[in-house]
Protein backbone atom coordinates (compact mmCIF):
# COMPACT_ATOMS: atom_id res chain seq x y z
CA UNK A 1 0.00 0.00 0.00
CA UNK A 2 1.02 3.70 -0.44
CA UNK A 3 2.88 5.32 1.98
CA UNK A 4 1.10 7.28 4.59
CA UNK A 5 1.39 11.13 4.57
CA UNK A 6 4.01 12.27 7.34
CA UNK A 7 1.86 15.41 7.93
CA UNK A 8 -1.00 13.79 9.26
CA UNK A 9 0.50 10.87 11.08
CA UNK A 10 -0.52 11.58 14.77
CA UNK A 11 2.45 8.99 15.86
CA UNK A 12 4.76 11.13 13.42
CA UNK A 13 3.77 14.44 14.33
CA UNK A 14 2.65 15.59 17.79
CA UNK A 15 -0.75 17.10 17.84
CA UNK A 16 -2.16 19.77 19.38
CA UNK A 17 -3.77 18.85 22.89
CA UNK A 18 -7.05 18.37 22.70
CA UNK A 19 -9.33 17.61 25.55
CA UNK A 20 -11.87 14.15 26.12
CA UNK A 21 -15.43 15.27 25.62
CA UNK A 22 -17.48 15.28 28.72
CA UNK A 23 -18.04 12.29 30.67
CA UNK A 24 -21.92 12.06 30.69
CA UNK A 25 -22.04 12.41 26.85
CA UNK A 26 -21.28 8.78 27.49
CA UNK A 27 -23.95 8.02 30.33
CA UNK A 28 -27.08 10.56 29.53
CA UNK A 29 -30.08 8.89 27.99
CA UNK A 30 -31.08 12.48 26.44
CA UNK A 31 -27.57 12.90 24.65
CA UNK A 32 -28.10 8.89 23.11
CA UNK A 33 -31.30 9.97 21.84
CA UNK A 34 -29.92 13.01 20.48
CA UNK A 35 -27.49 10.28 18.88
CA UNK A 36 -30.55 8.30 17.39
CA UNK A 37 -31.79 11.18 15.58
CA UNK A 38 -28.25 13.48 14.86
CA UNK A 39 -26.31 10.55 13.56
CA UNK A 40 -27.97 6.83 13.60
CA UNK A 41 -30.70 8.29 11.17
CA UNK A 42 -28.78 10.10 9.03
CA UNK A 43 -25.35 8.40 8.41
CA UNK A 44 -24.43 5.56 6.40
CA UNK A 45 -24.38 2.22 8.37
CA UNK A 46 -22.33 -1.26 7.54
CA UNK A 47 -25.59 -3.92 8.38
CA UNK A 48 -24.18 -6.91 6.28
CA UNK A 49 -22.64 -8.20 3.43
CA UNK A 50 -23.26 -9.78 0.06
CA UNK A 51 -21.68 -13.35 1.25
CA UNK A 52 -24.80 -13.62 3.71
CA UNK A 53 -26.99 -13.23 0.12
CA UNK A 54 -26.02 -15.93 -2.58
CA UNK A 55 -29.21 -16.45 -4.08
CA UNK A 56 -32.29 -14.44 -5.52
CA UNK A 57 -34.38 -13.72 -2.33
CA UNK A 58 -31.79 -14.73 0.40
CA UNK A 59 -32.47 -11.90 3.07
CA UNK A 60 -30.60 -10.48 6.12
CA UNK A 61 -32.70 -8.79 8.95
CA UNK A 62 -31.15 -6.19 11.36
CA UNK A 63 -32.67 -3.67 14.20
CA UNK A 64 -30.94 -0.21 14.35
CA UNK A 65 -31.72 2.18 17.23
CA UNK A 66 -35.33 0.71 17.03
CA UNK A 67 -35.61 0.62 13.00
CA UNK A 68 -36.41 -2.90 11.68
CA UNK A 69 -34.52 -3.16 8.59
CA UNK A 70 -34.78 -5.96 5.69
CA UNK A 71 -31.64 -6.45 2.95
CA UNK A 72 -32.76 -9.03 0.16
CA UNK A 73 -30.84 -9.96 -3.06
CA UNK A 74 -32.65 -9.16 -5.81
CA UNK A 75 -33.41 -11.21 -9.47
CA UNK A 76 -30.51 -8.93 -11.02
CA UNK A 77 -28.19 -9.62 -8.14
CA UNK A 78 -28.35 -6.17 -6.62
CA UNK A 79 -29.18 -5.50 -3.30
CA UNK A 80 -32.10 -4.23 -1.86
CA UNK A 81 -33.30 -2.32 1.51
CA UNK A 82 -36.38 -1.80 3.02
CA UNK A 83 -38.26 -0.96 6.28
CA UNK A 84 -39.20 -4.15 8.08
CA UNK A 85 -42.80 -2.80 8.57
CA UNK A 86 -46.19 -3.66 7.12
CA UNK A 87 -47.78 -0.93 5.39
CA UNK A 88 -50.99 -1.91 6.80
CA UNK A 89 -50.41 -2.30 10.82
CA UNK A 90 -46.75 -2.18 11.73
CA UNK A 91 -46.31 -5.47 11.87
CA UNK A 92 -42.87 -7.01 11.27
CA UNK A 93 -43.17 -8.49 7.42
CA UNK A 94 -40.01 -10.95 8.42
CA UNK A 95 -39.37 -12.36 11.43
CA UNK A 96 -36.65 -14.22 10.98
CA UNK A 97 -32.71 -13.16 11.10
CA UNK A 98 -32.07 -15.03 7.34
CA UNK A 99 -33.86 -16.92 5.07
CA UNK A 100 -35.05 -16.40 1.34
CA UNK A 101 -38.72 -15.16 0.20
CA UNK A 102 -37.96 -15.32 -3.79
CA UNK A 103 -41.74 -16.33 -3.65
CA UNK A 104 -42.85 -13.43 -1.32
CA UNK A 105 -43.06 -12.55 2.11
CA UNK A 106 -46.33 -12.81 4.14
CA UNK A 107 -47.22 -10.10 6.71
CA UNK A 108 -48.07 -12.90 10.04
CA UNK A 109 -50.95 -10.22 11.47
CA UNK A 110 -53.13 -9.47 8.58
CA UNK A 111 -52.15 -11.71 5.68
CA UNK A 112 -50.81 -8.89 3.31
CA UNK A 113 -47.88 -10.03 0.74
CA UNK A 114 -44.98 -8.33 -0.86
CA UNK A 115 -43.10 -9.23 -3.51
CA UNK A 116 -39.57 -9.46 -2.94
CA UNK A 117 -38.69 -6.18 -4.76
CA UNK A 118 -41.30 -4.73 -1.54
CA UNK A 119 -44.13 -3.98 -4.16
CA UNK A 120 -47.85 -4.94 -2.22
CA UNK A 121 -48.72 -8.66 -4.02
CA UNK A 122 -51.61 -9.40 -2.08
CA UNK A 123 -53.94 -7.51 0.58
CA UNK A 124 -57.10 -9.99 1.78
CA UNK A 125 -60.30 -8.09 0.92
CA UNK A 126 -58.85 -4.47 0.38
CA UNK A 127 -59.61 -5.12 -3.47
CA UNK A 128 -62.89 -4.42 -2.68
CA UNK A 129 -62.24 -1.06 -0.69
CA UNK A 130 -62.99 2.28 -3.18
CA UNK A 131 -59.94 3.93 -3.75
CA UNK A 132 -57.49 1.19 -2.54
CA UNK A 133 -54.18 1.38 -4.77
CA UNK A 134 -51.69 -1.48 -4.11
CA UNK A 135 -48.83 0.46 -5.90
CA UNK A 136 -49.24 3.29 -2.83
CA UNK A 137 -48.38 0.72 -0.28
CA UNK A 138 -45.28 -0.73 -1.21
CA UNK A 139 -42.29 -1.35 1.50
CA UNK A 140 -40.52 1.74 2.16
CA UNK A 141 -37.06 1.57 0.78
CA UNK A 142 -33.91 2.47 2.18
CA UNK A 143 -30.90 4.02 0.75
CA UNK A 144 -27.94 0.94 -0.18
CA UNK A 145 -24.50 0.71 -1.08
CA UNK A 146 -22.38 -2.04 -1.39
CA UNK A 147 -18.75 -1.09 -0.95
CA UNK A 148 -16.86 -4.48 -2.29
CA UNK A 149 -19.47 -6.74 -0.79
CA UNK A 150 -20.07 -4.30 2.39
CA UNK A 151 -23.69 -3.44 2.79
CA UNK A 152 -24.40 0.72 3.91
CA UNK A 153 -27.40 1.81 4.34
CA UNK A 154 -29.07 5.11 5.01
CA UNK A 155 -32.10 6.07 6.70
CA UNK A 156 -32.01 9.12 5.59
CA UNK A 157 -33.27 10.50 2.09
CA UNK A 158 -31.28 13.92 2.33
CA UNK A 159 -27.85 12.24 3.49
CA UNK A 160 -25.04 13.14 0.75
CA UNK A 161 -24.24 9.76 -1.55
CA UNK A 162 -21.82 7.27 0.13
CA UNK A 163 -19.75 7.97 -2.40
CA UNK A 164 -19.68 11.48 -1.53
CA UNK A 165 -19.42 11.39 2.11
CA UNK A 166 -16.92 8.81 2.34
CA UNK A 167 -14.37 9.87 -1.04
CA UNK A 168 -11.24 8.10 -1.33
CA UNK A 169 -12.65 5.13 1.16
CA UNK A 170 -12.98 2.38 -1.50
CA UNK A 171 -9.39 3.54 -3.51
CA UNK A 172 -7.51 2.79 0.28
CA UNK A 173 -9.58 -0.72 -0.13
CA UNK A 174 -7.78 -1.63 -3.32
CA UNK A 175 -4.89 -2.51 -1.47
CA UNK A 176 -6.90 -5.73 -0.20
CA UNK A 177 -7.82 -8.40 -2.30
CA UNK A 178 -11.12 -8.97 -0.60
CA UNK A 179 -12.83 -11.18 -3.40
CA UNK A 180 -10.40 -13.54 -2.48
CA UNK A 181 -11.85 -13.84 1.08
CA UNK A 182 -15.30 -15.97 2.07
CA UNK A 183 -17.42 -15.60 5.22
CA UNK A 184 -16.28 -18.27 7.71
CA UNK A 185 -17.01 -17.31 11.35
CA UNK A 186 -19.45 -14.80 13.30
CA UNK A 187 -19.55 -13.85 16.73
CA UNK A 188 -21.76 -11.78 18.45
CA UNK A 189 -20.99 -9.89 22.07
CA UNK A 190 -24.03 -8.01 24.40
CA UNK A 191 -21.74 -5.53 26.11
CA UNK A 192 -22.84 -3.09 28.89
CA UNK A 193 -20.84 -0.31 28.00
CA UNK A 194 -21.89 3.24 25.68
CA UNK A 195 -21.17 2.77 21.62
CA UNK A 196 -18.85 5.52 21.83
CA UNK A 197 -16.56 4.02 24.23
CA UNK A 198 -15.78 0.48 22.28
CA UNK A 199 -15.23 2.88 18.94
CA UNK A 200 -12.75 5.47 21.41
CA UNK A 201 -10.81 2.34 21.46
CA UNK A 202 -10.40 1.22 18.23
CA UNK A 203 -9.26 4.95 16.87
CA UNK A 204 -6.02 4.91 19.36
CA UNK A 205 -3.02 2.52 19.51
CA UNK A 206 -2.02 4.35 22.31
CA UNK A 207 -2.85 1.31 24.91
CA UNK A 208 -1.57 -1.22 22.71
CA UNK A 209 2.18 -1.49 24.34
CA UNK A 210 0.37 -2.02 27.94
CA UNK A 211 -2.82 -3.99 26.98
CA UNK A 212 -2.42 -6.08 24.11
CA UNK A 213 1.55 -8.21 24.20
CA UNK A 214 0.91 -10.14 20.89
CA UNK A 215 0.59 -7.21 19.10
CA UNK A 216 3.57 -5.90 20.77
CA UNK A 217 4.97 -9.27 19.57
CA UNK A 218 3.95 -8.85 16.18
CA UNK A 219 3.98 -5.20 15.14
CA UNK A 220 6.40 -2.39 15.35
CA UNK A 221 4.19 0.08 17.48
CA UNK A 222 7.34 2.48 17.41
CA UNK A 223 6.20 3.36 13.70
CA UNK A 224 2.04 2.93 14.21
CA UNK A 225 0.71 5.53 12.38
CA UNK A 226 -3.00 6.62 11.65
CA UNK A 227 -4.56 8.79 8.77
CA UNK A 228 -7.75 10.64 9.79
CA UNK A 229 -10.25 11.43 7.09
CA UNK A 230 -13.51 13.11 6.95
CA UNK A 231 -15.44 10.06 7.46
CA UNK A 232 -12.91 7.11 8.37
CA UNK A 233 -9.33 7.02 9.58
CA UNK A 234 -7.08 4.52 8.15
CA UNK A 235 -4.37 2.71 10.57
CA UNK A 236 -1.52 0.70 9.73
CA UNK A 237 1.80 -0.52 11.21
CA UNK A 238 4.69 -2.93 10.17
CA UNK A 239 5.37 -6.38 11.13
CA UNK A 240 8.27 -7.06 13.22
CA UNK A 241 10.44 -9.16 10.96
CA UNK A 242 10.68 -12.17 14.01
CA UNK A 243 6.90 -12.08 13.33
CA UNK A 244 6.24 -13.79 10.50
CA UNK A 245 3.81 -16.66 11.54
CA UNK A 246 0.66 -14.69 10.45
CA UNK A 247 1.63 -13.69 7.30
CA UNK A 248 4.02 -10.95 5.83
CA UNK A 249 1.16 -8.41 4.85
CA UNK A 250 1.57 -5.25 7.06
CA UNK A 251 -1.88 -4.83 9.05
CA UNK A 252 -4.35 -2.48 7.50
CA UNK A 253 -7.21 -1.47 10.15
CA UNK A 254 -10.23 1.10 9.20
CA UNK A 255 -12.69 2.93 11.17
CA UNK A 256 -15.48 3.81 9.30
CA UNK A 257 -18.08 6.31 10.88
CA UNK A 258 -19.83 6.20 12.87
CA UNK A 259 -20.19 1.76 13.59
CA UNK A 260 -17.97 -0.21 11.71
CA UNK A 261 -14.41 -1.23 11.76
CA UNK A 262 -12.63 -3.44 9.20
CA UNK A 263 -8.78 -5.06 10.01
CA UNK A 264 -7.26 -7.12 7.64
CA UNK A 265 -4.46 -9.52 7.67
CA UNK A 266 -2.80 -12.01 5.31
CA UNK A 267 -4.81 -15.02 6.32
CA UNK A 268 -8.60 -13.25 6.77
CA UNK A 269 -10.27 -10.29 7.38
CA UNK A 270 -12.63 -9.36 9.52
CA UNK A 271 -15.20 -6.33 9.83
CA UNK A 272 -17.09 -5.46 13.23
CA UNK A 273 -20.64 -3.89 13.06
CA UNK A 274 -21.32 -2.15 16.49
CA UNK A 275 -24.99 -1.65 17.36
CA UNK A 276 -26.30 0.52 20.03
CA UNK A 277 -29.21 -0.90 22.11
CA UNK A 278 -29.25 2.14 24.69
CA UNK A 279 -26.97 4.65 26.59
CA UNK A 280 -25.56 1.83 28.59
CA UNK A 281 -25.83 -1.56 26.09
CA UNK A 282 -23.64 -2.16 22.81
CA UNK A 283 -23.54 -5.43 20.86
CA UNK A 284 -20.08 -5.62 18.65
CA UNK A 285 -21.10 -8.40 15.58
CA UNK A 286 -17.59 -9.62 14.75
CA UNK A 287 -17.54 -11.11 11.13
CA UNK A 288 -14.34 -13.50 10.16
CA UNK A 289 -13.19 -13.63 6.48
CA UNK A 290 -10.76 -16.56 5.24
CA UNK A 291 -8.49 -16.58 1.98
CA UNK A 292 -9.51 -18.47 -0.71
CA UNK A 293 -6.43 -18.87 -2.36
CA UNK A 294 -3.91 -20.24 -1.17
CA UNK A 295 -6.60 -22.09 0.58
CA UNK A 296 -5.74 -21.39 4.64
CA UNK A 297 -5.80 -24.18 6.89
CA UNK A 298 -8.78 -24.74 9.67
CA UNK A 299 -5.85 -25.06 11.85
CA UNK A 300 -4.00 -21.66 10.91
CA UNK A 301 -7.88 -19.95 10.88
CA UNK A 302 -8.24 -20.74 14.44
CA UNK A 303 -5.66 -19.54 15.81
CA UNK A 304 -6.05 -16.52 13.99
CA UNK A 305 -9.18 -15.73 15.47
CA UNK A 306 -8.28 -17.06 18.50
CA UNK A 307 -5.38 -14.25 18.58
CA UNK A 308 -8.12 -11.50 17.15
CA UNK A 309 -10.35 -12.43 20.34
CA UNK A 310 -8.35 -12.53 22.91
CA UNK A 311 -6.87 -8.83 21.64
CA UNK A 312 -10.61 -8.28 21.70
CA UNK A 313 -11.45 -9.36 25.47
CA UNK A 314 -8.00 -7.13 26.16
CA UNK A 315 -10.10 -3.81 24.71
CA UNK A 316 -13.28 -5.28 26.75
CA UNK A 317 -11.64 -5.19 29.79
CA UNK A 318 -10.27 -2.03 29.49
CA UNK A 319 -13.66 -0.70 27.77
CA UNK A 320 -15.59 -2.25 30.73
CA UNK A 321 -13.31 -0.61 33.51
CA UNK A 322 -13.68 3.26 31.57
CA UNK A 323 -17.12 2.50 31.18
CA UNK A 324 -17.58 2.34 35.22
CA UNK A 325 -15.51 5.34 36.02
CA UNK A 326 -17.78 7.47 33.18
CA UNK A 327 -21.04 6.38 35.20
CA UNK A 328 -19.13 7.36 38.54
Amino acid sequence: GREPDPTSCWIIQLMDLVENIPADWYTSPEVFELEKKAIFSKEWINVGHSDQLNKAGDYFTVELTGFLICVIRQKDGSFAAFHNVCRHRASPVLTKPTGNCAYGMSCSYHGWTYEMDGRLKKAPSFQEVPGFDPTKYSLVPIRLYNMVGSIFINLSQDAPPFEESFKGLKEELNAYDFSNYEQCRTKNIDLDINWKVFMDNFQECYHCRVVHPMFVRDFDLKNYWVQNHTQYSKHGCPRKQESKELGSFEGLWLWVWPLATISCYENYWECTRVYPISVDRTRPEVIYFKRKEPEVGIDVIDYNIEANQQTFKEDIDMCNRVFHNFKG
